[in-house]
């Protein structure tokens, strides 16, 4: 079966539930992982596409909420299909502002920072540069995101300092860590249920809104 997208992820963690879904293993949509950041993207994706006949990518993955009305798990989607709009709202997903950043977003000072200064509802640190791609290529381009964390949650820094160029997670270093600092267990393990959540949901709604597509 010919393969008709991509749906690119920064970190493999992200991309584990869709890979074992049929639209996924049939081969008709398959999934790649750039790494976080604009260095990966440019790196990764062109290669990806070359002599293939890709019609769509997707920017999927995680994304911090910059409106605060946005709660952990609510899917937002920017310039997709427009065949997918009348489906978005009954598979779980609204429209919404997506801006990309090139550094993580810790506190609640620097998200109240980028809503103010953008508006966007949510915000992430592919899908920018991967639509530069896209419109080199003349590939549809579109993002699929869930909030993890909301705009009312900070972030642990060694959560996303732990995370290599290629998409995977140190989990020694990230474990070393939190043995170094075991008042963070608590708020880790929070963050690690969101994640799990999280990850299912985004899955779920991707599943729906790609499966129809030709």
């Amino acid at each position: 079966m010919d393969t008709i997208g991509l749906l690119c992820f920064g970190l493999e963690w992200e991309s584990k539930r869709i890979r074992k879904s049929p639209v996924v293993r049939n081969g008709r949509w398959k999934v790649a992982v750039t790494g976080p950041g604009p260095i990966d993207v440019e790196r990764v994706v062109p290669a990806l596409i070359k002599g293939q006949n890709i019609r769509f990518l997707f920017s999927c993955g995680f994304a911090a909420g910059l409106n605060p009305e946005l709660g952990p798990c609510t899917v937002i989607c920017e310039g997709i299909d427009p065949g997918l709009l009348m489906k978005m709202n009954s598979v779980g997903a609204r429209l919404g502002k997506i801006v990309s950043v090139s550094q993580p977003l810790y506190t609640l000072e620097a998200k109240r920072t980028l809503r103010e200064s953008t508006g966007a509802d949510a915000a992430d640190m592919e899908s920018q540069w991967l639509r530069e791609v896209c419109e080199a290529e003349g590939i549809t381009f579109g993002i699929v995101r869930v909030i993890l964390d909301d705009a009312r949650m900070s972030v642990l820094p060694i959560l996303f300092d732990c995370i290599g160029e290629n998409g995977n997670v140190r989990l020694a270093e990230l474990v070393r860590w939190l043995v170094l600092h075991p008042i963070a267990w608590p708020r880790f393990l929070g963050f690690a249920v969101k994640a799990y959540r999280a990850r299912a949901v985004l899955s779920n709604v991707l599943v729906k809104l790609i499966d129809d597509l030709r």
